[in-house]
């Protein structure tokens, strides 16, 4: 996936999850990262920020489209560089969202989803480099994915 609004910068993210179906309802729990986005300052320094967290998200499906109401709950890891005492911090970070989906089904086990989900932040966290707030992660996200799934009988 692509996601705005959980770094500094346009990233990817990816997750792993394992879902269940009945009829036209599913659930799902899955994790999810981020891969590493740097902001950089005018004097050279700055901060490398990546999420890692898990998610869930229950369901309602009609035919090949869905929407989702999710959660979700990570740690943001930042990491200063350029700077005379550089340090590296965690937070905790809560959102909750939607989700719409669309489905190919290739064959009987296999299919992609696109999705695109908008998450609201649930829990303010800032960045700060030297006792100065760099970014302040926005309220509102978003993330546009494909996701390949295999059905397991």
């Amino acid at each position: 996936s692509m996601a705005w609004g959980i770094s500094p910068s346009l990233t990817a993210s990816a997750r792993l999850f394992f879902g269940v179906r009945r009829d036209n309802l599913s659930l799902e729990i899955g994790a999810e990262a981020s891969l590493p986005s740097t902001a950089h300052q005018a004097d050279s320094g700055g901060f490398r920020e990546n999420l890692i967290g898990m998610g869930a998200a229950a369901c309602a499906h009609r035919r090949a489209i869905s929407a989702c109401a999710l959660g979700k709950v990570g740690q943001v890891r930042v990491s200063g560089f350029g700077v005379d005492q550089p340090r590296s911090a965690a937070g905790i970070v809560g959102q909750a969202g939607l989700r719409l989906a669309a489905t190919v089904e290739f064959t009987g086990r296999w299919s992609a989803t696109a999705h695109l989900d908008g998450l609201g932040l649930l829990t303010p966290y800032t960045v700060e480099l030297n006792r100065v707030g760099l970014w302040k992660m926005p309220r509102l996200a978003a993330l546009a994915g494909i996701d390949l799934t295999a059905r397991f009988r």
